[in-house]
């Protein structure tokens, strides 16, 4: 990003809504990291993103060079899609480890990064 070009472009198809518990996770990384995470996701939500489950709106976005995973939820507004954010962490999701599904290491990583104060419904 360039800070002489003013704020950073929004994807035009999406409206961003931030969990206030995903920007606390975020906070611990300190605010530069918090407003890079926001623009690298913001500018395209599905760039990169992998579907939680076949059958639920979840998905997981890697960001700032896949050190961080954006775990959201897709939804169809009036003249937008909305991607509200429920949680970041900070790894990322490579194949499946130790046999455990894509969706259950998003829920561990979420539920240890947010001390249990994150439930995702899925």
């Amino acid at each position: 990003m360039n800070l002489f070009q003013g704020k950073p472009k929004k994807h035009p198809d999406f409206e961003v809504t931030w969990d206030e518990e995903a920007d606390d996770i975020l906070r611990k990384s300190g605010n530069y990291t918090l407003e890079q995470i926001h623009n690298d996701f913001e500018l395209d939500p599905l760039n990169r993103a992998v579907k939680v489950d076949p059958d639920l709106p979840y998905f997981v976005t890697p960001v700032l060079d896949r050190r961080y995973s954006v775990i959201w939820q897709l939804s169809e507004g009036a003249e937008k899609k909305i991607a509200k954010v429920s949680a970041v962490v900070p790894l990322r999701f490579a194949g499946v480890a130790e046999g455990l599904t894509l969706k259950q290491r998003v829920k561990t990583a979420v539920q240890r990064a947010s001390n249990g104060r994150v439930a995702l419904d899925f």
